[in-house]
């Protein structure tokens, strides 16, 4: 696998805020198993601009059931309008023997409508389904593996990131995924794709990153927090839809050059001395460097929170 040094990251992803709508207005995902995967069958709503899915494990003991921790996994952008009655959405990406509820959130002009939760599909003699079979044995399988004493070190003078104590592996099976990093501000979440590297590299020791150069101005002059690493795959098979993988977040402890653990940083817009420059762009607007292509920047992933 190559080895990288030096990472520049883009913003691929971004978060705004609407209303709630009720998630029972719209219909659930249809669930159909295979021997290797879940394939979801999503309502097409020519008026949504994109749809985030949701997952969620369904852990049976006898007659109790309990859910596992919500994750937004992919997401669907249409590319045209078109007369579909669904989107095709296969979950590859699972554990092995697990069973899984899933529920879609579509972006319309006034805010979000949620569909419900899915069930575990039956036989005919109301027995569950005998849930796929997949390479992935655990939850950890399904992220980035960091180890341990790898960290991100952050330079409070030049505001950026250097990882610290070894590398980071690709993890089997996201071999033709993109590495992300996660940064959050209280509710709100971006994923930043890593470029100049390809599916398949580790993460090498050393690399840095600078948060001025993707951040965009609502990030700007606020605690932030950098969450973790997670893949990210996208698929344009059909050209009338664009679906986007994402695995689990991988956590990663951010330290300052003391050793001390970062909550929280805050990355000025403006600074005086000769350590940042002027992310005023000449419309008055405080932005960092915008995607390379527009049609991909303005997304919502709301990343791995999630409102009931």
């Amino acid at each position: 696998m190559k080895k990288i040094l030096g990472i520049l990251l883009t913003a691929t992803v971004f978060f705004t805020s609407c209303e709630f709508v009720s998630k029972e207005e719209l219909r659930k995902p249809d669930v159909t198993l295979s021997g290797s995967g879940i394939t979801l069958s999503i309502a097409v709503y020519n008026d949504s601009k994109y749809a985030n899915i949701y997952r969620r494990e369904i852990i049976k003991n006898g007659d109790d059931i309990e859910y596992g921790t919500v994750m937004n996994i992919g997401e669907i952008i249409p590319t045209t309008s078109n007369n579909k009655d669904s989107y095709g959405f296969p979950d590859l990406y699972i554990v092995s023997g697990k069973m899984y509820s899933y529920c879609v959130r579509y972006t319309r002009k006034n805010g979000y409508v949620y569909t419900g939760w899915t069930e575990w599909p039956v036989d005919e003699n109301k027995d569950d389904v005998t849930p796929p079979t997949t390479t992935f044995a655990d939850d950890d399988a399904l992220k980035m593996s960091i180890p341990d004493g790898v960290y991100l070190k952050y330079d409070k003078n030049f505001k950026t990131l250097q990882l610290v104590g070894g590398d980071i592996s690709q993890v089997t099976g996201f071999e033709s995924f993109l590495p992300c990093i996660c940064v959050s501000y209280k509710n709100v979440s971006k994923v930043f794709q890593l470029e100049n590297i390809s599916a398949g590299d580790d993460l090498t020791e050393g690399f840095k990153i600078d948060p001025k150069s993707f951040l965009s101005g609502d990030f700007f002059n606020q605690p932030i927090t950098f969450d973790g690493f997670l893949y990210q795959k996208s698929d344009t098979t059909d050209l009338s839809y664009e679906k986007v993988y994402w695995s689990q977040l991988a956590v990663i402890t951010v330290k300052d050059d003391s050793g001390e653990v970062v909550e929280s940083v805050t990355i000025p817009s403006v600074e005086n001395d000769d350590n940042y420059h002027d992310f005023t762009d000449l419309d008055g607007s405080a932005t960092g460097t915008t995607a390379s292509s527009p049609s991909v920047f303005l997304r919502n992933v709301n990343y791995p929170q999630f409102s009931e």
